[in-house]
């Protein structure tokens, strides 16, 4: 297995990626991501600003994340001191959920921060996706702050964790 950035050889199993998840946890009543976030055009603009990372097992996309230095949401309440990566867009294709991709994924993104002098790392969690609030909890991200979505008017929590964090775990 390797985490590559994406390029656009990878943009169908990425988007189908994306796609599949997004069914999934709308099956469980949650709305993790907006729709414009499953499009084609969504993730071909995180490949063409190089923020897409794929995770690949035998030249298969089982995974997918998007690293940016720009928060993709309108968030009221970014710290404009400190250097701050989010990570959005994070998923694992079903079969290989709970195998510990996403504690790859989300190791590669922490040292990626740390190797670009990123303070600290973030990511925003529907607040009906206990697996995942568990998943960042465990990871040792704090609850930052509540949002409401002016898109979906969901209620999302941002998680986040400093960098100096890591260095000590």
């Amino acid at each position: 297995m390797e985490i590559i950035k994406a390029n656009m050889s990878h943009l169908i199993e990425a988007l189908y990626l994306i796609r599949q998840c997004n069914d999934e946890l709308l099956k469980n009543n949650i709305i993790q991501w907006e729709e414009e976030s499953a499009t084609m055009q969504a993730v071909k603009i995180d490949i063409e600003n190089e923020y897409m990372y794929v995770m690949r097992d035998n030249n298969v996309t089982i995974g997918t994340m998007a690293l940016s230095p720009n928060s993709p949401i309108d968030d009221q309440n970014t710290d404009e001191l400190k250097k701050t990566l989010t990570v959005y867009r994070l998923a694992i294709i079903p079969f290989w959920q709970k195998k510990g991709i996403g504690q790859k994924l989300m190791s590669f993104a922490e040292k990626f921060a740390l190797d670009n002098g990123f303070e600290n790392i973030r990511v925003n969690i529907s607040v009906n996706n206990s697996r995942a609030i568990n998943f960042y909890t465990a990871r040792k991200y704090k609850k930052a702050y509540e949002f409401v979505s002016e898109k979906t008017k969901e209620k999302y929590t941002c998680f986040e964790k400093e960098l100096a964090a890591v260095l000590v775990n």
